[in-house]
């Protein structure tokens, strides 16, 4: 979350946002969000080796569920039993999670979350992303299932901000921390890639900008009138960062014009 203060200045309208509870003392939802969604912080605590208390979990979204558009359930990745355990204790306490399926665990229990419940998650993508063949296989296989059970199935993708994939399922909505981060480190998402547009980075990653290449995204950038120049972006800034966010925002705004923007800290969209 940290690293956003301020977005708000750039933005036309309030995006929605994913934050992770993993961590999380309170809510405190900022002046750019619309519409906030809660992830249990799985992923965290599964790369910390952590086991989270659904009870407590529980108690939290009810604290906050004034603020809390949409809640995941509280997987525990590698554990299918145990996450569908917690998802019932939820449910017991008069809540309405959304189910997560994770690689690697058995489809029958993504089967079981297709026919009972109509919006759910999968994760996974994080771990395998780099196996670009293998997540295809996976994404492919989740999907196969998906229509074949429950076509109009709404489905939220986490940690996935990559166009291809998002272009290639039918996705309802994703995340990933992938805007956010490219801006902190001089970085844009742009028609053509992401590119490093700050001239402090190192010159491998500035390769890319021959004269004519640098004037294109310049000129791309200028034309679509954020409020602030090609060059305020590249600044190497707070100012300079959230600049190149909005720039990445709209991009992809733009580009999926099916989908509405979602996220702090981790921008992705969210298709209302």
């Amino acid at each position: 979350m940290g690293g956003t203060k301020g977005l708000e200045n750039y933005l036309d309208s309030p995006i929605d946002i994913l934050i992770s509870y993993y961590g999380l003392s309170k809510i405190s939802k900022p002046p750019f969000c619309q519409d906030l969604f809660l992830d249990s912080g799985a992923f965290s605590a599964y790369k910390k080796k952590e086991v989270l208390d659904p009870v407590e979990y529980a108690k939290f979204i009810k604290q906050y569920q004034k603020d809390i558009f949409i809640y995941a359930g509280l997987d525990v990745i590698g554990d299918p039993i145990t996450t569908w355990k917690n998802q019932k204790v939820l449910e017991s306490m008069e809540l309405n999670p959304l189910p997560c399926f994770h690689y690697k665990e058995p489809y029958k229990w993504l089967r079981r979350y297709v026919k009972k419940y109509d919006f759910i998650a999968i994760g996974g993508g994080a771990i395998i992303s780099q196996d670009k063949t293998q997540l295809y296989q996976y994404l492919d296989e989740c999907w196969n299932i998906i229509f074949s059970i429950n076509p109009n199935l709404k489905v939220h993708g986490f940690g996935l901000q990559n166009e291809k994939l998002m272009k290639r399922y039918p996705w309802y909505s994703v995340d990933a921390s992938s805007v956010h981060l490219i801006a902190r480190f001089g970085g844009i998402y742009t028609p053509w890639g992401s590119v490093k547009i700050n001239p402090d980075v190192a010159p491998k990653d500035l390769a890319w900008a021959t004269p004519g290449r640098l004037n294109i995204v310049k000129d791309w950038v200028n034309f679509q009138s954020l409020g602030f120049s090609f060059e305020e972006a590249q600044e190497g800034t707070t100012e300079g960062t959230l600049k190149r966010c909005v720039i990445s925002i709209k991009y992809f705004s733009k580009e999926f014009t099916n989908f509405k923007c979602l996220r702090q800290g981790r921008i992705g969209f969210f298709n209302k």
